[in-house]
C-alpha cells in the first residue's frame, strides 16, 4: 500500500523486463538467477540514461538501489522456500554505493540568496522562501513543507506537523525569520486547512485529508496523484533554485535538500552533539546522523593544522588559551568582559 515503495519496485520491474527483452529471454525463474546474470543486469543498468537529466547516465547509487530491491525479492523467495539459501546469488555478488557530497551553504551565501531582488508572488520568489523556511525549520523535507497548512502553526509560535515519511510528530519553535516568511503568505480569509505555500491545489480530493492517519485511507489513485503532485512541484522549486544559484553567483548545486544539509552543518558548527542533531533532523537512528554529519566534522583536523602552523602572535596565543578553557571558565570570562 506504500506509493513510495510501489514507485521503486515498479521502476525496478520495468528495468528488469527491458533487460530480459534485450537478452531475448522470457520470464525469469529463481532457478536461473546467478552471479553472472546479476553482473550482466548491473552492466545493463550502467548503459541507461537518467530520466530527469538525459545527458547523464544512471547514478551508481540508483543502480545500487535497484540491485538492493532485487536482493530483497530474492531473500523473500528464500524465506518462502522458492530457492535454497545456498542458491542465493547475492551471497557472492558485491554491490556497493558511492559516497555523495553533502553540499551546504555558508552564512555569506545564504545572505546573497536573501538579498536577491525577486518579483513578489513569482515562482522563483516562492522557491527562495521555501528554501529559507526549510532551513529555519530544522531542514524540514520538501514533501512535508509543501503539505503544511495554516492549522500546523500555533498561537504560541510553533510549527506542529506529522512527517509524511513515517507519521512522526514534529513540534518546532518558529524563529523570527520563519515567522516573517509566513507573514508573506498570510491573507485575510485563509482557511486553517489551506496550504501555506501556494503550490498544491486546495481543491484536489487529497487536500481534504487533514489528519496524517487518514492519508492511509486514500485510494491508491489519490495517493499516487498526491505523490506525483509533490514530485512535480518539487521539480518546479528545484528548477527555480537553479536560477537563484546563478543570480546569487553560487558555484554550488542548489536544491531543496541542500537546506537540510545547511541546517545540519550550522548545527555542527554550533557544537551541538550528534545525538541532539539526530533528534531535530528526525533521523531514525544515530548511525544515520553520524554518517550524515561525518562530512561536516572538521574540528580535529582544524586543531592539528592550527597547532602545526600557528603563529606565535599574542592573538594566536590568546585564541589557543580560549580553545583549551572549560565551558564554565569561558562563561565566567564572558561575564567579566561584559561587566567591564
Amino acid at each position: 500500500g506504500g506509493i513510495r515503495n510501489w514507485k521503486k519496485y515498479n521502476g525496478f520491474c520495468n528495468k528488469l523486463e527491458d533487460f530480459l527483452k534485450e537478452q531475448k529471454a522470457g520470464d525469469l525463474t529463481f532457478a536461473e538467477l546467478s552471479p553472472a546474470l546479476l553482473s550482466e543486469f548491473k552492466s545493463y543498468l550502467h548503459t541507461l540514461h537518467n530520466v530527469r537529466e538525459p545527458e547523464k547516465m544512471l547514478h551508481p547509487n540508483t543502480i545500487a538501489l535497484n540491485l538492493r530491491i532485487f536482493k530483497t525479492i530474492t531473500s523473500k523467495a528464500v524465506k518462502e522456500g522458492l530457492i535454497t539459501m545456498e542458491k542465493n546469488p547475492f551471497l557472492s555478488f558485491e554491490n556497493k554505493t558511492i559516497k555523495t557530497t553533502k553540499e551546504k551553504l555558508t552564512d555569506e551565501e545564504l545572505q546573497r540568496i536573501g538579498d536577491l531582488d525577486l518579483e513578489e508572488g513569482s515562482r522563483i520568489w516562492d522557491a527562495r522562501n521555501i528554501f529559507l523556511f526549510s532551513f529555519y525549520c530544522a531542514g524540514i523535507r520538501i514533501g512535508d513543507l509543501l503539505q503544511l497548512r495554516w492549522l500546523n502553526t500555533t498561537p504560541e509560535g510553533r510549527l506542529v506537523y506529522y512527517m509524511n515519511k513515517n507519521h512522526k510528530k514534529r513540534d518546532l519553535l518558529l524563529i523570527q525569520p520563519a515567522k516573517e516568511i509566513l507573514q508573506l503568505y498570510w491573507k485575510e480569509g485563509k482557511k486553517p486547512t489551506d496550504y501555506i505555500f501556494p503550490l498544491l491545489n486546495n481543491d484536489q480530493l487529497f487536500a481534504g485529508v487533514i489528519r496524517p492517519e487518514d492519508i492511509d485511507t486514500l485510494s491508491p489513485e489519490n495517493k499516487k496523484l498526491l505523490m506525483d503532485q509533490l514530485s512535480s512541484k518539487t521539480a518546479i522549486v528545484n528548477n527555480n533554485l537553479n536560477k537563484i544559484k546563478d543570480l546569487a553567483g553560487l558555484n554550488k548545486k542548489l536544491t531543496t535538500h541542500i537546506s537540510r544539509h545547511t541546517f545540519a552543518y550550522k548545527a555542527k558548527q554550533a557544537g551541538i552533539p550528534d545525538g541532539r542533531i539526530k533528534g531535530i533532523l528526525a533521523h531514525s537512528n544515530l548511525k544515520t546522523t553520524e554518517g550524515y554529519m561525518g562530512e561536516f566534522s572538521t574540528e580535529e583536523d582544524d586543531k592539528v593544522l592550527s597547532s602545526i602552523f600557528e603563529e606565535s602572535s599574542p592573538k594566536a596565543r590568546i585564541m589557543n588559551l580560549i580553545d583549551k578553557m572549560k565551558p564554565e571558565d569561558l562563561e565566567r570570562l564572558m561575564d567579566l568582559i561584559q561587566n567591564k
